[in-house]
Parts: C-alpha cells; structure tokens; sequence
C-alpha cells in the first residue's frame, strides 16, 4: 500500500485519506478472517488426512472401503431406477425426485444385496400423474448389477 504524506494533503481531504485507509484495513481483516483462514484449515486438514492415510494402512482400508460402499449404493439405486421404469406405463415421465443413495434408502443386507425402496412419480394407464412407493432387491454380480422388483403400488396421500 502506498502511504501518503498528510502535510501535502489539504485539511478538507485528510479525514477521506484517513477513512479509505481504515476500509481498505476493514477489508484486509475481513478477507483474512472468512477467506484465507478457513481455506487454510481445510488444506491443514487434508494434509493430516493424507500423512495419516499414508502412515495407517488402517485407515486407509477403511477410507477406500468407505468409498466402494458407497459407488455400490450409489449403483444400486440406478439399477432400482431402471427397474421401476419397466413397470411404468410412461417411463420416461420418471420422476424421482431428489432421492439419493445417501438418504438410507439403499439397505445393504448381509447376502450382499441391496434393498431399495423410494418413490416415483408418473402417470398412470390413464396419463393422470401418480405417485408410487416401491422396493426393489438389487445384486451385483462383480461387474454386473440385477435386479428383482419386490413390491411398487400407488402411494396413499
């Protein structure tokens, strides 16, 4: 930043100097506090994170384990979605909402399948829009993902 000498300033300008040089220090905190600090927390924290992935095949395992049951709920609710869609008159019309994996819907069960169970809505026979319930069992067969339709019937309001 650049200083200015007040003794060249006139009287009438030298509050004004003195005021932008507060707003520019006001800013300087402001970004420090909410910019600078937080980022450099989380690239803190991902540094440990690393060095302790890296000192802990532990944790490692676990992080990647974390990770793959996760991708494989995240399969398994695509493959309930295209399974519901064969049962639907309109399947294109498919609309699921924001229904994620991640919402506990995807029950991984101690077979190695998967029950998910959601809401749809579409129209009908009749091409009235309608909400369905359904669960659907889901298996990966190491690479290959099926599927068997258990139950989908009109949601009561």
């Amino acid at each position: 930043m650049r200083t200015v000498n007040e003794s060249f300033i006139p009287p009438v300008m030298q509050s004004r100097v003195v005021y932008e040089n507060r707003k520019s220090g006001c800013l300087a905190t402001f970004l420090l506090v909410f910019c600078v600090t937080p980022m450099a927390a989380l690239l803190c924290l991902q540094i440990a994170l690393f060095v302790m992935r890296a000192n802990s095949p532990e944790l490692d395992k676990m992080l990647r384990d974390e990770e793959r049951q996760s991708e494989n709920e995240d399969m398994a609710w695509m493959t309930a979605e295209r399974a519901v869609k064969q049962q639907l008159n309109f399947p294109e019309e498919a609309d699921f909402g924001w229904q994620v994996a991640s919402e506990n819907n995807v029950k991984p069960q101690d077979d190695g399948t998967y029950n998910v169970s959601g809401w749809v809505v579409s129209k009908n026979a009749f091409g009235v829009k309608t909400k369905y319930v359904f669960i659907v069992n889901v298996r990966n067969y190491g690479g290959g993902w099926s599927f068997g339709l258990v139950g989908m019937q009109e949601a009561s309001n």
